[in-house]
């Protein structure tokens, strides 16, 4: 999927965790799911994630801004790729099951750790990987268990027109959540 349609479903899993109680609508949980949303592609060599200056807004000094941004965040996501490559462990469902696990344990263990703030960043994340697994490339479900790929019999193509349909549904899906 596009990092777009990544943003859109991060919006739209920020509403369902408001609509359960799970968190607040609020400028801070904004950023907090997008960064979740598209921190998969991380690995990706052109994602959205490694060029923010197509979607943070920046205001004074947008071009000195953006060129640091960009050019910090293209390093990054080059170098992550070059280690892990492109849909390896970033987008292991099994890997953040793990990490949330973790987190979970050392609050419960009494160490200052937001259960909110995780609730929020995995439900972007949980968004992007059910997005990619409709793709026509899906994602390995149980890696590192097993690196066979489980697609749905609906696969779509990234920047098709079916991702533009679904694009369209998440935008229908936050109208509805929004007035509930």
């Amino acid at each position: 999927m596009n990092g777009f349609t990544h943003l859109l479903g991060g919006a739209t899993a920020l509403l369902i965790a408001n609509k359960y109680g799970y968190a607040e609508l609020n400028t801070f949980n904004a950023v907090l799911v997008t960064a979740g949303a598209l921190f998969p592609d991380l690995d990706a060599g052109r994602a959205l994630i490694t060029r923010p200056s197509r979607w943070l807004p920046l205001g004074i000094g947008k071009k000195i801004s953006s060129h640091v941004l960009d050019g910090a965040a293209g390093a990054v996501g080059k170098v992550t790729r070059k280690v892990l490559g492109h849909r390896g462990i970033l987008h292991y469902p099994l890997f953040y099951a793990t990490l949330a696990g973790i987190i979970f344990i050392v609050h419960r263990a009494g160490y200052a750790v937001s259960i909110t703030i995780c609730t929020v960043f995995f439900a972007g994340v949980a968004s992007h990987l059910v997005l990619d697994w409709l793709t026509t490339r899906s994602i390995p479900l149980l890696a590192p268990l097993s690196k066979k790929i489980i697609a749905l019999p609906l696969r779509v193509k990234t920047g098709g027109a079916l991702e533009t349909v679904i694009g369209l549904m998440l935008c229908v899906a936050m109208i509805v959540l929004w007035r509930l």
